[in-house]
């Protein structure tokens, strides 16, 4: 026990604690961790967090291996105690180790520490109570971006953790036939009353292209809608009282914005498979059942998407069909080194089981996704869907701020070293050997959309800079 002069207590370890003194270094081993609660029915995660006594900041349960532990046993006892949990948490995986140095109140003798950092869950929501004789004043479960914001020292660790506890959670594995399959088509939609029609026309389609004892349901989720949507809807299954496919519509009460609405929709489902559709794309006949049999295939992959294919969209008058050949050139021209592997967000498939809480102000849900997810992530070229691309530079702007926006958002929902590693793999450079051998009536619009995305690209970066809170709407796309 080390104390001040003053009698208060700076640091506490006992006999058999792993330390080592060499003159004026001191050596600790310890360990610790994040202990997850996945809430069943709506997949929202708490941590489990200590506040010490005199402290307004929470902590992570940690102390000092025993001379006879591993890291890991270590970490499980201390978690156990400082919380004082009767159920034992369940390892998911190893987070890594900390080193930092400090001193107290002799500045001559100097902490060196390495902190052996460990990934938990809990099946239930055990009451959690603090351990006072350690001077531990609250024990408590904290939704994860309170925790966020909260936490002291932790935090990248902490965003660590949660990408980690996503990606290698223990989950229920699929049937192996398509016989006991069930499938929710969830569709968000925001005053989609010119797009949603179509959409569901092809939805219902498309299911109806899978097998037939695969159990189907569709929701529609309104998501604030000021609009004639909702009638939409209505005259849609009117006219097509003879499916039998059942389609469910229910309201976003909460904040207003797709990731909210996603969040709804699994609130709402219960079977095997999650489909997410955008309200202003169309699906082709297979699409559907090219993503269920990817699954099939490859159960231990946690999310596949669509590829999208340019329609050719209503009639225009020259100016918008100018801007739609030009700002739509990048998804027909692909001059890049490897093949695009971005998760676009209009078309995604994922099990149940592996659902994402969505944080409600995430302006970007499939790059969110990947960024949990990558590299078992997969774009699925025979399964795809149709889509206007923009037809105006003031569209093409908004889209182009959201994934600005949404990129720096990113970087306060991930660890550096997550960041690092997804924008590595997944960034694309251009092989400019591929530019040179297009031909004219692709060149020209591929670099007059590169000269458009540079100065577009410039003024974005300038004004995000200025206004760091900017909100962003979504563009409608099939309008």
């Amino acid at each position: 026990m080390i104390i001040s002069p003053n009698k208060v207590i700076l640091m506490k370890f006992y006999q058999d604690d792993k330390i080592t003194i060499e003159g004026k270094n001191i050596y600790h081993k310890s360990a610790g961790g994040f202990m997850f609660y996945e809430e069943p029915n709506s997949h929202e995660l708490f941590v489990a967090l200590i506040r010490p006594e005199n402290e307004t900041r929470l902590f992570i349960p940690k102390g000092h291996l025993k001379n006879n532990e591993t890291p890991h046993e270590a970490a499980e006892r201390e978690i156990c105690e400082e919380l004082t949990l009767s159920l034992k948490p369940t390892l998911i995986t190893e987070l890594g180790v900390d080193h930092y140095s400090f001193t107290l109140e002799d500045v001559s003798v100097r902490h060196f520490k390495d902190v052996f950092l460990f990934v938990f869950s809990l099946e239930t929501k055990e009451p959690l109570k603090a351990l006072k004789s350690e001077k531990i004043a609250q024990a408590l479960w904290v939704k994860f971006e309170e925790a966020a914001n909260e936490l002291a020292y932790d935090k990248e660790n902490l965003l660590k953790a949660r990408q980690l506890f996503y990606f290698y959670k223990p989950t229920k594995t699929l049937p192996s036939s398509e016989k006991t399959l069930s499938i929710t088509v969830g569709i968000p939609t925001f005053n989609g009353q010119n797009t949603i029609y179509r959409t569901l026309e092809s939805v219902v389609l498309s299911l109806h292209a899978t097998s037939q004892s695969i159990k189907k349901e569709i929701i529609v989720c309104l998501d604030h809608c000021s609009d004639d949507t909702q009638e939409q809807i209505n005259l849609f299954k009117e006219r097509d009282a003879g499916n039998d496919i059942p389609i469910k519509v229910i309201e976003n009460r909460g904040h207003n914005g797709k990731p909210t609405a996603m969040n709804t929709i699994f609130e709402q489902s219960n079977s095997d498979l999650l489909y997410f559709v955008d309200d202003d794309i169309v699906l082709d006949r297979n699409c559907v059942n090219e993503l269920i049999r990817s699954f099939i295939r490859e159960p231990s992959m946690k999310c596949f998407f669509s590829r999208w294919i340019r329609s050719t969209g209503k009639k225009e008058d020259l100016y918008k069909r100018l801007w739609r050949e030009i700002l739509g050139v990048k998804f027909d021209v692909q001059p890049f080194e490897k093949p695009s592997e971005y998760l676009l967000g209009g078309s995604i498939l994922l099990k149940r089981a592996d659902y994402v809480y969505f944080p409600w102000y995430i302006a970007n849900e499939d790059q969110f996704l990947q960024y949990i997810f990558w590299p078992k992530t997969r774009k699925i070229n025979s399964s795809f869907v149709y889509f206007n691309s923009v037809n105006s530079l003031s569209d093409y702007y908004r889209r182009f701020i959201r994934i600005m926006g949404s990129s720096i958002q990113l970087r306060n929902e991930f660890s550096k070293e997550r960041i690092r590693y997804c924008s590595s793999e997944l960034h694309r450079k251009i092989d400019y050997k591929k530019v040179l051998d297009l031909p004219f009536c692709q060149l020209l619009p591929f670099i007059s959309y590169r000269l458009v995305r540079a100065i577009i690209s410039v003024y974005v970066s300038i004004r995000l800079s200025i206004n760091k809170k900017y909100v962003w709407r979504r563009v409608k796309q099939n309008v």
